[in-house]
């Protein structure tokens, strides 16, 4: 091939290399799925941006009673996260256009951290197992203790609601909510109303490990990176028109290798980060089929789960709760859903009930926890 024919590769290639050389080692260098990630060598973790700051006049605004109430998990541990949830929880309720009921529940009769934090006003504190006995369960017996705390908390937040709730968010004592949480569900259930009411549903879940969102984990993820590298191909092959750049005579070849550099572009920023322009509008967030794994922070349809809680009662004895869940939800027939991007940020590195440290357990993986935003 001709220097001729070589020179319309030449600004394709020029700005690629400028892109992965300069550009995006700048832009993505605080990305922890990137490939141009660099990692703190201190070890310091992002501080969260928990300022309780609202607009003047916000909270003397008359809010509607919402149809959806919120119940916070917690369980003892050593090391505690539970005070940064519900400063979460509460700077996104300070905003919210709507007043919601929420709860506090836990089936110990001892939580050190609840004594010591500082109590926010509109939060009820259910503790069932204190005037009422609660079964006990040895160290190795801890995932039917995670399921026989959720049954118990349900039971008794289901004693104080009203028949005006349809909706219960759930959420695990280590999360932390994303900037304007309430005001994006609530324009999400509202545009996915439809869907919602024609089909019957179980849960929709708020949040995926992130490790497990690269677009090798299902097909699904892997047709939306080829689709995404056509249209910015196409694009592209628009804007070099438009720019006269001279074309090759073999015009396939320079879109294979327009695809290709796109291709490899996505990759090495990561899908966990692509993702973010659903953030545009909330009726651009996907919605796939929800997993069988995670409960940290879930919105369950109020009927169907009061079956669901009777079916773990009766019928789970030592299966982990979030596959006891998905089990019930495949007998039921019921739908399950996922919302993409993450809607929480999971903070929580070690579990309340014990097992391996995230560090063992994910060799040594904790990019999730190394942002202070959702992914």
């Amino acid at each position: 091939m001709s220097w001729a024919g070589l020179s319309g590769y030449v600004p394709i290639l020029s700005i690629f290399i400028v892109l992965h050389l300069v550009i995006l080692p700048y832009l993505c260098s605080d990305l922890p799925f990137s490939l141009y990630f660099k990692q703190n060598l201190e070890g310091e973790w992002t501080a969260d941006d928990l300022e309780l700051v609202t607009t003047e006049g916000h909270a003397q605004l008359p809010k509607v009673k919402s149809d959806l109430a919120i119940l916070v998990l917690t369980a003892a541990r050593d090391q505690g996260y539970l005070n940064r949830t519900l400063l979460s929880l509460y700077k996104e309720l300070a905003t919210a256009s709507e007043r919601y009921q929420v709860y506090i529940c836990t089936t110990e009769t001892v939580h050190a951290e609840l004594g010591r934090m500082p109590w926010r006003p509109g939060m009820s504190l259910l503790l069932p197992c204190v005037d009422n006995s609660c079964a006990h369960f040895k160290e190795e017996e801890r995932e039917q203790k995670i399921v026989h705390d959720f049954a118990v908390c349900h039971d008794e937040v289901e004693e104080h609601l009203g028949n005006e709730i349809n909706y219960l968010l759930w959420l695990e004592d280590d999360v932390m909510l994303m900037n304007s949480f309430f005001s994006t569900l609530s324009s999400i259930l509202a545009f996915q109303s439809p869907k919602l009411s024609a089909n019957p549903w179980l849960d929709i879940k708020m949040y995926l490990f992130p490790r497990l969102r690269g677009y090798a984990w299902d097909m699904m993820p892997l047709v939306e990176l080829l689709a995404t590298c056509g249209l910015l191909t196409l694009l592209l092959e628009l804007i070099l028109n438009q720019m006269q750049i001279r074309k090759p005579r073999n015009g396939f070849v320079r879109h294979l290798l327009l695809y290709s550099l796109v291709f490899i572009t996505l990759m090495t920023i990561s899908r966990q980060h692509i993702t973010q322009w659903r953030r545009i509008h909330p009726q651009l967030y996907a919605w796939r089929q929800a997993p069988n794994f995670g409960t940290q922070a879930v919105v369950y349809n109020r009927t169907n789960l009061k079956s669901a809680v009777a079916y773990l009662k009766t019928k789970s004895k030592k299966s982990a709760l979030d596959l006891a869940i998905s089990s019930y939800r495949d007998r039921a027939r019921l739908m399950g859903y996922l919302l993409e991007p993450n809607l929480v940020r999971h903070i929580g590195m070690k579990s309340s009930m014990g097992g391996s440290h995230q560090m063992d357990r994910d060799k040594g993986d904790i990019r999730e926890f190394m942002v202070n935003y959702s992914i």
